[in-house]
């Protein structure tokens, strides 16, 4: 059974008001970045991410769409292309469901991504191999994706590097 997370006509077209804002693709991303936490307990390294958005983003063209509140990782600031969704005040449940109607979707594995592992959209979620290791197995084994998910719909856990992020790009495109 392939599980499809719905919104309310109203959260739909709140969405897709924003979504026109951006003329050019657009990427929703989440960077998990909650104290006291660290890149192996799955929270966004940000130097790495900051290296890959410098590459990738270019406003109107392909724009980054930070979902959820959290502070912005250590070594990271916003250029052009990359926004904050909390900074356009956008409310939360406009969040997600603009993540099931974006281009696609990166980020760190937490409760934010369930919008995109339960949606059509192309994703790639981060959960470092170390965290929750094995609970990790139990659920997924080996594999890369959820039953239900599609081709281009995955759960790495690897570690958030330059490589990693340049071959979620391409999966997600």
């Amino acid at each position: 059974i392939e599980p499809k997370l719905g919104w309310s006509a109203h959260q739909e077209a709140l969405a897709k008001r924003v979504r026109v804002r951006f003329s050019g693709r657009l990427i929703c991303v989440h960077l998990r970045s909650v104290t006291p936490f660290t890149p192996e307990e799955s929270n966004a390294d940000g130097p790495t991410w900051q290296a890959f958005f410098d590459k990738y983003a270019k406003e109107g063209v392909c724009d980054f769409l930070l979902i959820g509140d959290d502070a912005l990782p250590t070594g990271f600031t916003l250029g052009r292309g990359v926004t904050r969704a909390v900074d356009l005040e956008f409310e939360l449940a406009t969040q997600l469901a603009l993540t099931s109607i974006a281009d696609g979707f990166m980020g760190m594995a937490s409760g934010l991504c369930t919008a995109a592992n339960l949606s059509q959209v192309p994703h790639v979620i981060f959960k470092h191999p170390s965290h929750h290791s094995d609970a990790m197995v139990i659920e997924l084994g080996s594999s890369v994706s959820f039953p239900f998910a599609h081709r281009r719909q995955q759960l790495w856990r690897r570690e958030v590097d330059a490589v990693s992020l340049n071959e979620a790009f391409n999966l997600i495109s």
